[in-house]
């Protein structure tokens, strides 16, 4: 069973639980924020850009509940056998991934407060949003960098996974243990 917080080992359940929100909420968005940019019916589009606002407001508390709990958890030490030059990327990336989700988040909100609507879901209309602006042009580019970050981030992750140690299962993944070379 996992334990609430971490240890030297493995992570705990609020932070397992934070991270998979995370990555829960970050694919969400990417997906909701590719389909309403398309060409789709007028009252789809309406629907996904308030779940998009909502999501994203969501977001922002998973994102300071994550940074908070840093702070309070104790970090589980690098996996075995981790290089330093790797551990660097792999730490790297992960604070380029938080600026970019901060990044993201402020200027979705600037995008919204920028057009005039205020940070609330239901007031948001497609044809209320202005696009070509500048929290709007970097809401759109710092996503397309957050998307590399995070193929970076999962590439690493399951590289290390397939030839050095069964990380995974650090971070409640256990049906992928490599057969009994765990770091936890």
């Amino acid at each position: 069973m996992m334990k609430f917080k971490s240890s030297k080992k493995r992570y705990g359940l609020v932070t397992v639980t934070l991270h998979w929100l995370t990555v829960f909420a970050v694919v969400s968005l990417f997906v909701t924020g590719l389909i309403m940019t398309g060409e789709i019916d007028s009252m789809q589009k309406t629907g996904l850009y308030r779940f998009h606002v909502g999501a994203g407001m969501l977001m922002l508390l998973i994102v300071i509940l994550r940074c908070v709990w840093v702070f309070i958890d104790e970090t589980p030490d690098p996996p075995e056998h981790m290089t330093h030059f790797r551990l660097i990327l792999f730490k790297a990336d992960h604070y380029l991934i938080y600026a970019a989700m901060f990044i993201i988040i402020a200027t979705g909100i600037g995008t919204l407060v920028y057009s005039g609507l205020g940070i609330t879901p239901g007031r948001v209309a497609p044809n209320m949003i202005l696009t070509n602006t500048p929290p709007s042009i970097a809401h759109g580019m710092t996503t397309k960098c957050l998307a590399v970050l995070a193929g970076i981030h999962v590439a690493g992750v399951l590289s290390y996974q397939l030839t050095k140690s069964d990380v995974l299962s650090r971070m409640g993944i256990t049906w992928f243990n490599r057969g009994g070379n765990s770091d936890g």
